[in-house]
């Protein structure tokens, strides 16, 4: 037996599907698209820098101004530093460092720590022996973009339904 579709309900309901959760699901996906690839980018120099950082940073010894620990939830601690060091005879940089717990011990002991700058950007700037790149923003940015793919094939999928019930296929 054939089922008859009438084309107005089903407008209608391509309507209904369009609106509320579908709107923002839009959104999301228009700003997962546009904005995953951005922060990948963003992840992606960070990263470089770092490496750059590994490569061609001066090590220096800085003094620890402030040690703290902070509380994350469940028993997660981040250790932190704020040191000041010499970027040049006239240049005193001063920044707060997130370490490992056997580097803020160090430092709490010594009121010293190493720190690893870039002499054309002191800004960029790493404390502790070992310099760890971060990839946290790729990945962020990797699966913001993921979930816009994903939803722009939910969509496509939704609309090729809609046509087939439009058409009397379903």
């Amino acid at each position: 037996m054939e089922m008859q579709v009438d084309p107005i309900k089903v407008d209608k309901d391509t309507i209904r599907v369009r609106s509320g959760l579908a709107k923002k699901l839009r959104i999301a996906m228009f700003l997962g698209l546009l904005g995953g690839p951005i922060v990948f980018a963003m992840g992606i120099y960070q990263f470089k820098e770092m490496q750059s950082l590994a490569t061609k940073g001066t090590r220096v010894t800085a003094d620890v101004i402030e040690c703290g620990v902070l509380n994350t939830g469940k028993g997660r601690r981040v250790y932190k530093v704020v040191a000041d060091y010499k970027v040049s005879e006239a240049l005193i940089g001063r920044k707060e460092f997130i370490v490992q717990k056997e580097e803020y011990d160090a430092a709490t002991a010594t009121k010293k720590i190493e720190v690893t700058f870039l002499p054309n950007k002191p800004e960029v700037s790493a404390a502790g022996k070992t310099i760890r790149p971060d990839t946290e923003m790729m990945a962020i940015g990797g699966g913001v973009f993921g979930f816009g793919v994903l939803v722009f094939f939910y969509f496509r999928q939704k609309d090729k339904e809609i046509e087939r019930a439009i058409k009397g296929e379903l």
